[in-house]
């Protein structure tokens, strides 16, 4: 008679995969740099939040229009060319 639980023993796989996943670490430190800088922003240059908002309102739009112009410029052949 044995006393192993085989219950166990059939979920080995799930009990041995520990491994965290990567982008944990990344996306830990952009949320730390964010909430840091939203808190030097606020709290020792006194901008305030709707103007927090703005910013990173117009932050987004750029990006937006960067990643736009990258893909219009990137897929400009293929277009003619159809």
């Amino acid at each position: 008679m044995t006393y192993t639980n085989d219950y166990r023993l059939g979920r080995r796989a799930f009990h041995d995969n520990r491994d965290e996943s990567p982008a944990f670490v990344p996306a830990l430190a952009v949320v730390l740099i964010l909430s840091a800088s939203v808190y030097i922003l606020n709290a020792r240059f006194h901008i305030r939040p709707a103007q927090l908002v703005e910013l990173s309102l117009y932050t987004l739009y750029g990006v937006i229009a960067a990643v736009a112009l990258v893909w219009y410029f990137s897929t400009r052949r293929n277009r003619r060319e159809s």
